[in-house]
């Protein structure tokens, strides 16, 4: 025999198989680009995306120094704060990554109307189905030292965890998601 297939091509099996491959790959790699692009979101001053979350286990956020400061616990649910600044995410279970549906995260900064501690600069919001949640509020502006956001999940179902996210002072929209362990 002299290498030729039936076909009078060299190698043919090879061949096939080598494509059968490179189409595996090339699957893969849409069906990846596909989920982040649908499933995934900005992870804006978090730096991590919920498809990220996803490829990771859904390990939980941890919160961040200082997240607590000027925390009052119970802020009303409000629709917004004002606008020019919209701060939104998501909200998953550890684990599972599973949204998880009416989780109330709250939010509170110092803006151009008053500081952290200013009933009107602190509000909470529901997540919707896809454990989304979205509220606007007036720019950040810094109290002392850097301007930051506090994002805060303290519901009681779930551990609590506390976000304090530096941002620029002209920034328009943050982008936190939140992964939650579930108390107990």
């Amino acid at each position: 025999m002299n290498g030729r297939t039936g076909n009078g091509q060299a190698g043919g099996g090879a061949a096939r198989r080598r494509r059968a491959l490179v189409a595996l790959f090339v699957m893969a790699l849409m069906a990846g680009i596909l989920f982040y692009v649908f499933a995934g979101e900005s992870g804006g001053a978090e730096g991590r995306s919920d498809a990220q979350n996803v490829a990771a286990g859904c390990a939980p956020t941890e919160s961040d120094p200082g997240g607590t400061t000027a925390y009052t616990p119970d802020a009303p649910v409000r629709g917004d704060l004002g606008d020019g600044l919209v701060i939104s995410g998501t909200v998953r279970e550890a684990g599972t990554c599973e949204p998880i549906e009416d989780a109330r995260v709250q939010v509170w900064l110092a803006t151009s109307e008053g500081g952290e501690y200013d009933p009107d600069n602190r509000g909470s919001v529901l997540t919707d189905g896809r454990g989304r949640y979205r509220i606007e509020t007036y720019p950040v502006v810094p109290l002392y030292g850097e301007p930051n956001v506090h994002v805060a999940y303290d519901d009681g179902e779930y551990e609590a965890v506390f976000r304090r996210l530096v941002i620029d002072r002209d920034d328009a929209d943050l982008t936190t998601n939140f992964v939650l362990e579930p108390n107990g």
